[in-house]
């Protein structure tokens, strides 16, 4: 447990499938990123909620395809073009911020 915890306090960012693991978020430094991954069908907010209290900045993810049981299959070319998005979204923020 003692690991997790360091682990999550230590992130820049966090990546995770929907669920009872994400609920460390609660432990992550203010201005982590956490991506939750996401069924395409599913809508649960409890940890988007969880990451404004903490003061994280939470995106979802809800690409791939999906399985029956809710697994799900994220084609690896298709996540590193989500990431460079939300990289590119992450670097015109700064750039903004800094000219203000």
């Amino acid at each position: 447990m003692e690991q997790q915890l360091e682990v999550f306090v230590k992130s820049d960012v966090i990546i995770g499938m929907h669920g009872a693991g994400m609920a460390n978020v609660i432990w992550a430094r203010s201005g982590t990123t956490v991506i939750e991954m996401f069924p395409q069908r599913k809508k649960r907010y409890s940890f988007r909620r969880i990451s404004a209290l903490v003061g994280l900045r939470y995106i979802e993810y809800r690409g791939g395809s999906d399985g029956r049981d809710e697994d799900k299959a994220i084609m690896t070319s298709e996540f590193e073009c989500f990431l460079k998005d939300q990289e590119n979204c992450i670097w015109e923020r700064k750039r903004f911020n800094e000219r203000k």
